[in-house]
């Protein structure tokens, strides 16, 4: 654009200079012009270059300022494209940000939930492994006094099964497996306690009402364990 401005403005030029010497090389051709003039003569001159280069100038002069408005259109256009350019490149770099921003509260989100899994299998493997580790004592019940242990059993059963989520669809296959593996060991258990307080002998109708209201309890897990054992088992053996 400025090679062309530059170009335009030694074209003017040019005309400009041509002009002027037209109307002089004309004047001497045909009248003769020098120093030894008389003032008359020079003022004729003038009055004929003023009249012939006057209106030539003032044709140059509209056509310089038609061409600097050109030029200056050229110069907006030229200005407005860089500023769509710039403001497209500005919002592509924004939507960039925007879209870096959003997979990193993605990520944040993921990742706290997989810390909450993974904080939750954390708290519930030891207590299955507790439950778990009453099995000898639950096996080797003789008594009225041994329920005891059996209770402790329930109890612990009803808050492990209470504190699964509603749904373990997001863990992994190794933490399914792992909660599948101790609610069917547990339910083995539910089984054997069954059996023991089945087994046993009471010397009281209380201690026989007792063992056959805890008997239940033990029996109504059952529907608790096979419903939990079936949310946690949930697509595992197609993983």
């Amino acid at each position: 654009m400025k090679s062309s401005a530059k170009y335009g403005l030694v074209i003017i030029a040019v005309i400009v200079f041509l002009v002027m010497l037209v109307p002089l090389a004309l004047w001497s051709k045909g009248l003769g012009l020098g120093f030894d003039g008389s003032s008359e003569t020079w003022a004729h001159f003038g009055s004929f270059f003023g009249g012939v280069v006057g209106p030539v100038l003032t044709s140059v002069s509209i056509l310089g300022l038609v061409m600097t408005v050109y030029l200056q259109a050229q110069n907006n256009t030229h200005q407005a494209q860089a500023n769509e350019q710039a403001e497209a490149s500005r919002l592509k770099s924004l939507g960039l940000e925007m879209e870096l921003e959003k997979r990193r509260e993605q990520r944040f989100k993921q990742e706290a939930v997989e810390r909450d899994r993974q904080n939750f299998m954390l708290l519930i493997t030891p207590r299955i492994n507790e439950i778990v580790a009453l099995t000898p004592q639950l096996i080797q019940i003789r008594s009225f006094d041994d329920l005891d242990i059996c209770c402790t059993w329930n109890i612990e059963v009803r808050l492990l099964i209470s504190s699964l989520p509603q749904s373990t669809s997001s863990f992994s296959h190794t933490q399914k497996h792992i909660l599948a593996t101790g609610l069917a060991m547990i339910d083995l258990q539910r089984g054997k306690i069954l059996k023991a307080i089945a087994s046993l002998h009471f010397e009281s109708e209380i201690e026989e009402d007792t063992a056959e209201t805890l008997s239940k309890q033990v029996s109504e897990l059952q529907k608790m364990i096979a419903s939990a054992l079936e949310q946690v088992s949930e697509g595992l053996e197609s993983m």
